[in-house]
């Protein structure tokens, strides 16, 4: 027992000593573990080359949304922007509210975010820029998802994504929050949906069919162009992923995948029905312009001085609205002939490499006629005109990523299934030539598309509008009681006339009122 006792002192003492005893210096040839010993450089660097794809697309997807970030804080809400914050305002969350139709449009998704955004800080443009930057995001990543899914990780995907992050086209639509908050989450259904659908045909699971036709039902909820999705997505099946000649493909894939169109019909009808009643309880009616002219000019506008010049990066001129607040497509002549030219070269090399890129551009055609002549042709032409309407660039903003995805199909083959099937030519490569011809004209691309956006910039401009509310908010907290206010309409600069009662300045300016502000305010419509 002592002997035991003895011993465990001893220890103890030595473990004393030893921890009081400081570090003895290293001998010559011995080294400290530095970060090269514990780190594999090699595994690393072979790390960062296998997801080099991945690492690239995610570097300009960041880069694109700092860029719009910055492009974003130049401006304010604009006409329709104020008229559904108020209404979000003085209604009770409920479907009543969620299902109120406008000028044929069914937004429940759109209501519900803007309803949040009016209650938690009304007229805060950081806080709606920051929700159209959130959804932009989930854009980008979910293009970056379908490209590698379709094409796999090929250095050649990040030009398609590169056309979609960068186009032009889709600036006026973030612009206005009211149309960025549609037309953002049908962009997302359309990716994801493709995704899904491209899954289900190759895996042939289920599950991929109802991800996709959850997608579709999302994109509804947001915004009725995403009607024209499964045409989409059926194109683009039958005719990338089904070999044999297009019209029996499209049989073959509809027979093949007939549990998933079944699906997305019965989302589609069931969205139709509530459309209809909706549509029906609002009294709103669609009508065909019953001028062929006027729908011609609309259509030669919007394709020739709008969507073209865009795709490549134009329309590198802006027309200003009257109020400065928004501009529409102008483009020097001279570059629309250039940015034709260019289009047809494009598609002329795509064809000429490819036996079915025909297809892709196909596709693009019909769906700019799906969703976005027909569409407008129902009775905004009758109203509103077709000239300036064809030179709105946020009616072909949903294009643009048909237009990268379709892009990507006419020069690069599908994932998983071999190029020599579709290849036209015996040639592996484009050649250097090639290659250089291509790097000009993304880098074309890429400096018309910048150029472009400044353009936008130096032509418009929301100061009289934030400077018209910050002043308005002042002078209502400040309002002494038994202030008396006419109810006149405000500038039209935040709203035009055609919106009624609602530019009148109790609709705009009321909801800013504290309970103590209303307290000592009177609106009237007739001053004494």
């Amino acid at each position: 027992m002592n002997q035991t006792g003895g011993d465990a002192n001893r220890s103890g003492r030595e473990l004393e000593r030893r921890s009081q005893t400081p570090p003895v210096p290293y001998a010559h040839g011995q080294h400290r573990a530095e970060v090269s010993d514990v780190v594999d450089w090699g595994q690393l660097l072979a790390w960062v080359r296998d997801r080099g794809i991945l690492l690239g697309g995610l570097a300009l997807i960041v880069a694109q949304l700092i860029w719009k970030s910055i492009f974003l804080s130049h401006f304010y809400f604009w006409q329709d922007d104020f008229h559904f914050l108020e209404l979000a305002l003085r209604s009770p969350f409920s479907w009543g509210y969620l299902s109120f139709t406008e000028a044929g449009h069914f937004l429940p998704g759109a209501f519900a975010i803007t309803w949040a955004v009016a209650r938690i800080s009304l007229y805060s443009w950081p806080l709606a820029s920051a929700v159209t930057v959130v959804m932009l995001a989930g854009a980008d990543l979910a293009a970056l998802r379908l490209l590698r899914t379709l094409f796999g990780n090929r250095p050649a995907i990040l030009i398609p994504l590169a056309v979609y992050l960068l186009c032009p086209l889709t600036l006026p639509n973030i612009r206005w929050w009211d149309t960025a908050i549609e037309a953002l989450p049908l962009q997302i259904a359309m990716f994801m949906a493709l995704n899904a659908q491209v899954n289900y045909v190759r895996t042939r699971r289920f599950r991929h069919a109802v991800a996709a036709a959850a997608w579709l039902l999302f994109g509804l909820v947001f915004f009725e162009k995403s009607l024209v999705l499964p045409l989409f997505l059926l194109g683009v099946t039958s005719g990338f992923l089904i070999d044999g000649p297009w019209p029996s493909a499209i049989i073959r894939c509809l027979v093949s995948f007939w549990r998933g169109w079944a699906l997305q019909l019965a989302v589609l009808v069931g969205y139709l029905v509530v459309f209809a009643a909706a549509l029906h309880s609002s009294g709103a009616q669609g009508r065909i312009s019953g001028s062929s002219s006027g729908v011609f000019t609309f259509i030669s506008q919007l394709v020739k001085n709008t969507f073209v010049p865009g795709a490549i990066g134009g329309p590198w001129q802006w027309a200003a609205s009257g109020d400065a607040e928004y501009a529409y497509s102008h483009p020097p002549a001279a570059l629309v002939w250039l940015s034709a030219i260019v289009a047809v070269a494009v598609i002329g090399a795509s064809v000429w490499s490819r036996v079915h890129a025909w297809r892709a551009w196909a596709i693009l055609a019909g769906w700019l006629v799906a969703a976005d002549v027909i569409p407008i042709a129902l009775g905004r032409i009758a109203a509103l005109g077709s000239g300036v309407l064809g030179l709105e660039t946020r009616y072909v903003a949903d294009a643009v990523p048909v237009l990268a995805i379709c892009l990507g199909l006419a020069f690069w083959p599908v994932a998983g299934r071999s190029d020599d099937l579709d290849r036209r030519w015996a040639v592996a490569s484009p050649g250097q030539w090639g290659r250089t011809v291509a790097g000009g004209v993304v880098g074309a691309f890429v400096i018309g598309s910048v150029w472009s956006a400044q353009a936008f910039q130096n032509v418009t401009s929301s100061s009289p509008d934030q400077i018209f509310v910050a002043h308005a908010r002042v002078a209502l907290a400040e309002a002494p009681a038994g202030t008396v206010i006419a109810d006149v309409p405000v500038p039209q600069s935040l709203m035009l006339g055609i919106f009624g009662r609602y530019a009148y300045a109790s609709r705009l300016i009321g909801p800013m009122e504290t309970a103590e502000s209303a307290a000592n305010i009177r609106w009237v419509a007739s001053p004494n």
